[in-house]
């Protein structure tokens, strides 16, 4: 049986998003305590689930991030390479590439 970590950031009012869906509230100073905080919760984590919503501007956001945006080489291949579920009732089909890693090994998405 696998397991299923869950990593959410919520405002201490216990709100994910802004009125609009905006998330410009989580900034915080990335200090080297959160940095070794995030590596660990990360290094067993083999896919990640998101909603439909999040997937939008998070898959798109990190496919053209660069080491300009102030993020590691290793860390854009890992959020870019680690395989991503979807949860949609509305999309049939990924509106997003498949990694060059992933594409021998993925699975079909016709329905069976």
């Amino acid at each position: 049986m696998r397991k299923l970590k869950l990593q959410v950031q919520t405002t201490v009012d216990s709100y994910m998003a802004g009125p609009n869906g905006e998330m410009d509230w989580m900034t915080f100073p990335w200090t080297n305590d959160v940095g070794a905080y995030i590596a660990t919760v990360m290094s067993s984590v083999d896919t990640i689930v998101l909603g439909r919503n999040l997937a939008e501007g998070f898959i798109p956001t990190w496919a053209t991030r660069t080491e300009a945006d102030g993020e590691d080489q290793e860390t854009i291949d890992w959020m870019n390479n680690t395989p991503k579920i979807v949860i949609s009732n509305t999309l049939t089909d990924s509106p997003w590439k498949t990694p060059p890693s992933q594409a021998a090994t993925s699975p079909s998405s016709s329905p069976t």
